[in-house]
C-alpha cells in the first residue's frame, strides 16, 4: 500500500499544529504517512514522521515529485506573504489544507482545498480524499520496551529493538513495529547523564538506522506517557522474582529479558536471556557505529581496556603481568565509573581511569581507544559470573563482540562466545596463567603490526 506524502513549504512557526494532528492520531504510521518540510529544519519532536529538504534551485521540482498534498501554513512574515505552498498547489493541482480566512481569499484559484476550523480535521479530510480507506488500515504494532526500574543497561536497548523475535499477532501489522522506550529518571548525576544522552542517541542516529520495519517512536520518562495501545511489552531488566513471574503469568503480551536463570520460563516464548548459556537468548551487540578519528597504522603502543566498575575487576592480574614481564609500549585503561584500583597504585604512568557518563562518548572511547579488551574476571573477585543461579554476563564481552576487538578472558567464560569474538586468549584463576595469555596476545599483535608496515 502506497504512502501518502504531505508537504509544508516555507519557514513557519505553525508547524507544531501538524504534530498536534500526529499526536491526536496515535495509530497513524510513519511508513504510510510522511510529512516533508521545505524551507525549515522541521520539528524537533516526532522526527520519525518528517523528512526535511534543504532549500535548493530545484525546490519546485522536488515539491512536484514528493507532495501528494500541501499543508498551507502561514509563514513567519504572515502579513505580507501567501500561505506556504499555495503557489505550488495552484501550479501543480495539488489539494491543500488552509486556515478558513486564507481559504476564503484564495478559493477560486485552487484545485481542491480543506479549511475546517480545526487544522487537524482538515488534514484528516485531505488524507481521506487522497486515500479513502487510509484510516481503515491495520495499525502498526506498538512495542513498549520498559527499562524504568534500573538506571543502567542502556547499551542493551538497541539490540532488543532490532533483534527480539516477537511472534505475530492478529491485532496489528507485524511488518511495521514502532518502539516506545521508557527509561529511568535517575537521581544519580552520572547515570542521569547516561540516560539523557542515550535518549538523544535513540531519537537521532538510532532512529535513522531503523527506518524499514522497526522504527523508534519516542523515549519517555513517566509511566503516564505510555502509549494508549500496546501490542507487546518487553521488560529489559527482569529477575526471577515474584513481581516478574506473576507479570508474565498474567499477561499474554508480556515479554522478559532475564538477567539470571529462571527455570519456569526457560522454554517459554515470553522469555529470553542475554547469553548463549541459555537455549533462548539474544546477544545484545548492536551499538553506535563509528569511524576511527585518530591515526593508528604507525602506533606501537597496545591499549588494553577493562570496561566496567574497577572493583569488579581483578587488577592483581595486571599488576603481576607488569611486574614480571616489564612490557614496553603498553597502556591500560579502565572505562567505567569507580575508584582507582589499589593494585595499580605503582603503575600510574601506565594506567588511566575514565568516568565518562555521556552514552555516545563512552562507546566512542571504547571503539577508538581499545586495541584489546580484558575481562579481568576471576572466581575470587566475581563469583556470580561463574556459578550459581545468576550467571551474570559481563558487558565487556558484548563491547568486544560489537567492535570486534581481541579479548583476554577467563577460560570458563570464553567457550560460548568463541563463535562471536574475532580473537580470544584465555586464562584460569592463576595470575601467571593471565600473564601467559597476555604474552600470547602481545605476540599476535606485534606480528600483525609488522605485517602492516
Amino acid at each position: 500500500t502506497r504512502a501518502i506524502n504531505l508537504c509544508v513549504v516555507g519557514e513557519t512557526s505553525h508547524i507544531s499544529a501538524v504534530n498536534a494532528f500526529i499526536r491526536e492520531h496515535r495509530n497513524i504510521s510513519p511508513h504510510w504517512l510522511r510529512f516533508h518540510s521545505f524551507g525549515s529544519a522541521g520539528p524537533a519532536k516526532r522526527r520519525q514522521y518528517w523528512t526535511p529538504h534543504n532549500p535548493s534551485s530545484t525546490l519546485n521540482e522536488e515539491i512536484f515529485d514528493a507532495c501528494d498534498g500541501i499543508i498551507g501554513l502561514p509563514l513567519v512574515d504572515n502579513s505580507t506573504t501567501l500561505p506556504g505552498g499555495l503557489v505550488q498547489a495552484v501550479t501543480y493541482g495539488r489539494p491543500i489544507v488552509l486556515y478558513p480566512e486564507d481559504a476564503r481569499m484564495y478559493r477560486r484559484h485552487l484545485y481542491h482545498f480543506f479549511a475546517n476550523e480545526s487544522l487537524s480535521t482538515s488534514i484528516e479530510d485531505m488524507i481521506k480524499h487522497l486515500e479513502p480507506d487510509y484510516f481503515e488500515r491495520q495499525p502498526d504494532c506498538q512495542v513498549f520496551i520498559d527499562n524504568h526500574l534500573v538506571d543502567y543497561h542502556y547499551f542493551l536497548l538497541e539490540s532488543f529493538m532490532a533483534l527480539y523475535p516477537l511472534p505475530e499477532i492478529p491485532d496489528c501489522n507485524h511488518d511495521y513495529l514502532r518502539f516506545t522506550f521508557q527509561i529511568h529518571r535517575s537521581e544519580r548525576p552520572f547515570q542521569r547523564n547516561r540516560g539523557l544522552s542515550w535518549k538523544e542517541y535513540a531519537l537521532t542516529a538510532m532512529l535513522q538506522k531503523y527506518q524499514a520495519g522497526r522504527t523508534v517512536n519516542t523515549v519517555i520518562w513517566s509511566h503516564s506517557d505510555r502509549p494508549s495501545e500496546i501490542h507487546y511489552e518487553i521488560r529489559a531488566s527482569c529477575y526471577c522474582n515474584d513481581e516478574h513471574i506473576m507479570w508474565l503469568r498474567n499477561s499474554t503480551n508480556a515479554y522478559c529479558v532475564f538477567h539470571e536463570s529462571c527455570d519456569e520460563f526457560e522454554k517459554s516464548p515470553q522469555a529470553l536471556w542475554l547469553s548463549p548459556h541459555h537455549e533462548q537468548y539474544v546477544l545484545p551487540t548492536l551499538l553506535p557505529e563509528f569511524q576511527y578519528t585518530r591515526p593508528r597504522a604507525n602506533e606501537t603502543t597496545v591499549n588494553f581496556c577493562a570496561i566496567g566498575h574497577p572493583k569488579r575487576r581483578n587488577y592483581d592480574l595486571v599488576a603481576h603481568f607488569l611486574k614480571t614481564r616489564k612490557p614496553k609500549d603498553v597502556y591500560f585503561h579502565n572505562i567505567g565509573w569507580g575508584p582507582q584500583p589499589e593494585a595499580m597504585d605503582g603503575f600510574g604512568h601506565l594506567f588511566s581511569r575514565y568516568d565518562e557518563a555521556e552514552f555516545l562518548a563512552f562507546e566512542r572511547m571504547v571503539y577508538e581507544l581499545c586495541d584489546v579488551v580484558m575481562g579481568l574476571l576471576t572466581r575470587n573477585i566475581t563469583p556470580d559470573y561463574f556459578d550459581g543461579p545468576k550467571k551474570k554476563q559481563s558487558g565487556s564481552m558484548l563491547q568486544a563482540i560489537a567492535y570486534q576487538r581481541p579479548m583476554v578472558l577467563h577460560e570458563d567464560l570464553a567457550e560460548p562466545y568463541r563463535a562471536y569474538l574475532s580473537d580470544i586468549e584465555t586464562h584460569n584463576d592463576e595470575i601467571e596463567s593471565f600473564a601467559g595469555a597476555m604474552d600470547r596476545t602481545m605476540k599476535k599483535l606485534q606480528k600483525k603490526t609488522s605485517q602492516l608496515r
